[in-house]
């Protein structure tokens, strides 16, 4: 079975960028966070909709054209559960 994922709507999710990082902050907790673009693109792919690890493997490459291993993903989107910014869904 996929693991989906979707972002936390409970609380806004603010960032800025600028020279290919950026820092997002969450309302909810005070949390500011460094992140590359690849973080990015993740959490701006699933504001919208619950999507699954395959479905974010794809849109990181179709959007900087770029190979993500899928351990290495899921430890991201396990540092983004953590601090409250994403959680797992059932779809």
């Amino acid at each position: 079975m996929p693991s989906y994922w979707k972002a936390v709507r409970d609380f806004r999710i603010l960032h800025k960028r600028w020279a290919g990082e950026s820092v997002i902050y969450h309302t909810g907790s005070g949390d500011t966070q460094l992140m590359d673009t690849v973080g990015i693109v993740i959490l701006d792919f699933i504001q919208s909709t619950a999507v699954s690890t395959e479905d974010i493997l794809g849109h990181i490459k179709a959007e900087l054209n770029i190979d993500v291993d899928e351990a290495v993903l899921m430890s991201v989107l396990s540092d983004f559960s953590r601090s409250g910014v994403i959680r797992r869904s059932q779809t």
